[in-house]
């Protein structure tokens, strides 16, 4: 199963790793910067899955660091009015190719309860 989800999920790095690089022209060059944190994670994932004892934990681990990546590239380029804001489901569409439903379930069920529970200041915005 590794290598049918490795070859899916480095198709899935380049192609957003293109569209960042591409919409850096618009939205700045440090864009570029998160792209490349990207491409580490996904170099140091391919590594550790075949040397760990439980490459489920990760497999999960770089879906996380991708969910933060991503993150930051939305709260980056406007936060809530971010064009990249749909960048965020890329994770769970991972879930979806790695995992079972059940685990799919938990991880939806967390990243969108945690999205409304912690939410992320924009530029101009103060907290009182």
């Amino acid at each position: 199963m590794h290598d049918r989800v490795a070859v899916a999920r480095r198709v899935q790095g380049v192609m957003l790793g293109l569209a960042a690089a591409l919409s850096a022209v618009y939205l700045g060059w440090w864009l570029l910067a998160l792209v490349g944190v990207a491409g580490l994670v996904l170099v140091l994932l391919e590594r550790a899955y075949r040397v760990s004892r439980r490459p489920e934990l990760m497999a999960v681990s770089s879906i996380g660091l991708l969910e933060v990546v991503l993150g930051g590239a939305v709260a980056g380029s406007g936060g809530a009015r971010s064009p990249m804001l749909g960048w965020l489901a890329v994770p769970i569409v991972m879930l979806a190719a790695r995992f079972r439903a059940r685990v799919v379930v938990v991880g939806v069920r967390e990243r969108s309860s945690s999205r409304w529970r912690r939410p992320v200041p924009q530029a101009g915005y103060q907290i009182r």
